[in-house]
């Protein structure tokens, strides 16, 4: 786990007299902002319940503060928990997996930045992966296994006013070489 804490941070600012150009979000300039507060944690906590079964716990938070206009600072993730569980069959060559991931709502966001709030969502994901020898592993996948539909707090918008969504359930079969 680790505490940091800054005192200078580099944000962006809309510069209003320039209007936006082909339905972009406009212009920003990057600045110092002097005084600005930023803390947060990331923690991952794995435990062998079993020789076949494997738990893994993960959190991360951030929070930042514009000391000068008391206002949160820009572009902050939200509390990101995620539950992972993983077995292991056939002495490893075949390992199912499964995990839960809830992000918060996030609704400290810099309003002069152009943030916009974001609502709390959670997904599941459910794989199995297998190792043919020491360099082959192949893996299989659904990702937002309920397809779920929901917004990263920090994506960006198609237009304005129009969020890109992250990908609905999706499949994914993967092939690796070690070398």
């Amino acid at each position: 786990m680790a505490l940091v804490l800054w005192y200078q941070i580099i944000s962006g600012s809309e510069k209003t007299k320039i209007p936006p150009v082909y339905g972009g979000p406009g212009v920003r300039q990057y600045i110092n902002i002097d005084k600005a507060l930023l803390y947060g944690f990331e923690l991952s906590w794995t435990q062998k319940w079993l020789p076949v079964l494997l738990h893994q716990f993960s959190a991360a938070y951030t929070y930042g503060i514009n000391n000068e206009s008391k206002k949160p600072l820009p572009q902050i993730a939200p509390l990101d928990l995620r539950l992972l569980l993983e077995g292991s069959i056939w002495k490893n060559k075949l390992i199912p997996y499964s995990q839960i991931r809830y992000v918060a709502k996030q609704d400290r966001v810099a309003d002069d930045y152009g943030e916009v709030k974001t609502p709390e969502f959670s997904v599941v994901d459910f794989g199995v992966r297998t190792e043919f020898s020491k360099k082959i592993q192949i893996s299989v996948a659904v990702n937002n296994l309920f397809n779920k539909a929901y917004r990263e707090h920090l994506s960006r918008f198609i237009a304005m006013g129009k969020p890109l969504n992250s990908p609905g359930r999706n499949f994914t079969i993967m092939a690796s070489y070690n070398f």
